[in-house]
Order: C-alpha cells, then sequence, then structure tokens
C-alpha cells in the first residue's frame, strides 16, 4: 500500500519517504513484499525501532527460504518485534542468526515452524537477553533450547500437532526465564512426554497468572510453585478408564503448592452432552485469585479426529467424581458455592438420588456457606435446601430452567422457603434468574421478605 501512494504524485512521494515511521511494519513474504522489496523498508524506516513479520511467499511456500532471500540489514537497525511464520527451523534460525545485530533489543517474538527442529546438539542457544514475549506455535514448541530469554515475561506455547517435546526441555527453559509473569500453554495431548523426576520443583516468583492445557496439565503443574496471587487454570482431558480418576492427584497437596491458603468460594461445573463431557472446579480466595481445574472430552469437530468419550462416562459418575474431589478440599471458609450441572434431558440414568446425598456431604463440610447459586440444576434437587441436615445458606440464586414450566418451579422454590422457614432457617434472599416476562412471584414472597427476578434470553 505504502509503495501505491508513493506513485500518486510528486508531493505524496516526498512526504512518504521522508516519514520513517510509516516504514516500521515490515511484512515480507505471504502477504507483503518480496524479501527483495522488504531491503527499500528497512532502508526508508531509518533508525525507528521495527516490527517485522517474515513468511514464505505464497508460490514458494512449499520451498524453504534461500540465503539470497534474506534481506542484509543496514547497521544500526533496531528490530523489536519479530514474527516468522510457516518456515522451516533452518530458515527460522538462519534469520535469527543473520540479523543478530538487529536483534539485540528485540521484545516480541513469534515462531511458527512447520518442520521438527534439529537436534538440540547441532545448536547452540540464542541469546535475547531483552526479549518480554515469546510466543511458540505449531513445530516450535520443541525448539524451546534454540532460544535463551531471561528477561522474559510472557511465554505462549500454542497446538504441537503431535511433534514430541521433553517436559525436561520445557522445565529447563522455565528455570532459565525467571522473571514470567504470564505462562499459557496449549498443547496436544501426546506432545509432552519424558517427564522429570516428581521432585524437581521450579518456583515462579513472579507469575500472575498461569493457564495448562494438556492431558499432562497437573503432572507438569506439580513441578511448578506459584505465589499465592496467581490466577491459575488447568484443562485436562478424560483419562481412558473412568476406574483411574479424573483427578490424579491430590487437589489439597496442588493447592498448597500453589500457595492457596483459604478457598470462600467454588463453582462446580460439570456438562453433559451429546459427543462430549467435561467438569471443572473453580476455587477462588479471598483475595481475588483463582484456581480452576478442568476436565473435558476433544470437541468431535477437533483434527485429528479424537476417540469417542467412554460410554462409562455418565453424568452420575463424572458427578460423583467431582464431589470426591471436593471433599478432599479444605472447605471450612467457604461462604459462596455455584453449581453449573447441565445434562441431556433424555439421560434416564440422572435422578436426585444419585446427587442429593453428594452436595450434602459438600455443604456440610462448607460451614460458613452464606450463598448458593444454581446456574443449571436438575429442579428435582432443589430439596437438598429442606433436608434435616439444612446447608447454613441465607441467599438462594436460581436459574429457571427453560425446559421446566414456571408454575412447577416457582412451586419447588416455594415449598423450599416455607420448610426453611418453619425449621427455623429462613432464607433472606431468593434471586431468580428466568425468560419469563412478568413472572409470578407471590407464592415464594410469603417465605422471603426479599425476592427478586431478573428476566433473561435465551438458554
Amino acid at each position: 500500500m505504502l509503495i501505491r501512494l508513493t506513485l500518486v504524485c510528486t508531493h505524496w512521494r516526498r512526504i512518504i519517504i521522508g516519514c520513517p515511521v510509516l516504514w516500521t511494519c515490515i511484512r515480507i513474504g505471504r502477504g507483503g513484499v518480496p524479501f527483495a522489496m522488504g531491503k527499500l523498508f528497512f532502508e526508508r524506516a531509518d533508525g525507528c525501532a521495527l516490527d517485522v513479520y517474515v513468511s514464505r511467499s505464497l508460490l514458494r511456500s512449499r520451498s524453504p527460504m534461500k540465503d539470497s532471500q534474506i534481506t542484509e540489514l543496514p547497521p544500526g537497525k533496531r528490530i523489536k518485534t519479530l514474527s516468522i511464520a510457516d518456515c522451516s527451523w533452518d530458515s527460522v534460525l538462519h534469520v535469527i542468526y543473520k540479523w543478530a545485530d538487529a536483534l539485540s533489543g528485540l521484545q516480541e517474538l513469534e515462531l511458527n515452524a512447520d518442520d521438527d527442529p534439529p537436534t538440540s546438539q547441532s545448536v547452540t542457544a540464542f541469546p535475547l537477553n531483552t526479549l518480554k514475549s515469546l510466543k511458540l506455535k505449531k513445530h516450535g514448541i520443541p525448539g524451546l533450547y534454540c532460544i535463551k530469554a531471561p528477561n522474559l515475561t510472557v511465554l505462549q506455547l500454542r497446538e504441537g500437532y503431535q511433534t514430541p517435546c521433553s517436559a525436561t526441555v520445557l522445565l529447563d527453559f522455565l528455570e532459565t526465564a525467571p522473571n514470567l509473569e504470564e505462562v499459557s500453554i496449549q498443547l496436544h495431548s501426546s506432545v509432552l512426554n519424558s517427564f522429570p523426576l516428581p521432585n524437581r520443583i521450579l518456583t515462579l516468583s513472579h507469575v500472575q497468572c498461569i493457564a495448562i492445557d494438556t492431558n499432562h496439565a497437573l503432572w507438569l503443574a506439580s513441578h511448578l510453585l506459584c505465589p499465592s496471587s496467581t490466577d491459575t487454570k488447568f484443562m485436562i482431558t478424560f483419562p481412558d478408564d473412568p476406574a483411574t480418576g479424573i483427578f490424579p492427584l491430590s487437589l489439597e497437596s496442588l493447592l498448597g503448592q500453589y500457595a492457596v491458603e483459604m478457598i470462600d468460594r467454588v463453582l462446580m461445573g460439570v456438562l453433559d452432552e451429546e459427543g462430549r463431557e467435561s467438569c471443572s472446579l473453580q476455587l477462588c480466595t479471598p483475595s481475588g485469585t483463582v484456581l480452576q481445574i478442568a476436565c473435558e472430552t476433544p470437541m468431535p469437530e477437533e483434527f485429528p479426529p479424537p476417540p469417542l468419550p467412554d460410554p462409562q462416562w455418565t453424568f452420575p459418575v463424572i458427578f460423583d467424581q467431582v464431589v470426591s474431589a471436593l471433599l478432599s478440599l479444605p472447605l471450612h471458609a467457604v461462604t459462596t458455592f455455584a453449581i453449573d450441572a447441565d445434562h441431556r434431558s433424555s439421560d434416564p440414568t440422572i435422578g436426585p438420588t444419585d446427587i442429593v446425598p453428594g452436595l450434602a456431604k459438600v455443604f456440610k463440610k462448607c460451614r460458613n456457606l452464606h450463598k448458593v447459586v444454581l446456574e443449571n440444576y436438575l429442579p428435582s434437587c432443589l430439596p437438598i435446601f429442606s433436608r434435616d441436615e439444612m446447608p447454613p445458606i441465607r441467599v438462594l440464586v436460581i436459574k429457571h430452567p427453560k425446559d421446566v414450566t414456571w408454575s412447577s418451579f416457582i412451586a419447588h422454590a416455594a415449598e423450599v422457603a416455607r420448610i426453611r422457614d418453619s425449621k427455623g432457617a429462613p432464607l433472606e434472599r431468593v434471586e431468580i434468574f428466568t425468560h419469563e416476562k412478568h413472572p409470578d412471584i407471590e407464592p415464594v414472597q410469603r417465605w422471603v421478605h426479599d425476592v427478586r427476578y431478573q428476566a433473561v434470553t435465551g438458554r
């Protein structure tokens, strides 16, 4: 576009060429200028810091970049952002080494390699002392040993395309980057392998947010020690055999390792849809940090096609395993408990006898429970809040299921409120989310002074 603008008239050409900042975003290859023309951009950018994006040209997409295609940079050039996409590792390393002087102040690096990296014995790690953000995709992940970035603050690893990557290589890299603040790792389940001994623990003192999405998420997490201010999310896939359990590690020990000393809010989620199941525990602390552990079966449309979920993974089985995990945690300080248990309405295996006893055990451990939020749930399970051993709640937030009539729903809620009032444990407030525009809330108002509703649309 800039080249075309210089052809409009002599006046435009003089202004555009004379403004170096206009030439600082340089796209070479696919979707940009040819490699030969890239040299023109480098010259006109003068001494401004550059953002450079390199990829193979569309016509040469099946051939590696040749040495002659890599533009020699004039002295004094400074590249602050470098993105190399759809290139072989040989091409990636060639660009990095050939532009070494210009990369002395590099702050952001994104690599998207399309083949396996060379062996670690044949590569010396390239020092990038000013690098703050590193993003590796596709086959770039196993090449972590090619880069040394001691001042890195952001690390993102995405997709693995089943290219094996030693967990030891990943931990070695994390150990050389003690200033990391954000870590995001999303890999194919078969990428990480060769885990080190369990007693190897790395301390990430400055991490504020860490997300690990891989089948080995909890095993990798067990090697990392993070401060209590860290927002944490682990995503794993269901094991092949339900007998092995969803959570392979002791959650209580993991909490201690991530310095979660007190839990005051819990979100329990269980999803059962056709071809996909998931469950999650989101544990929040008084300081506002979050530890979330989630399990799910891959979506059917993912490539390569995932195996079908084990038919033994029924809703009650998943629910019981999540309850068991909760019962292993210190819940005495929990004040708010949210339930998002959505299931196939056609599943005949689900009944209140499967769920009520489990929730009752969990609520019994929550001695300071004040508020329960029911996002998705079985309406027939509402009587848990009117049992002889009632959870000590004062506020009940309920979402009206769309497949349940309002009269049936409000009757259930009113019965809960009536029984609690008769047993000397009345509710202070009931909040209802419903698709009804003007619902009749009078049945609940008989027993609860503060009843609120909010009309919502959608599911």
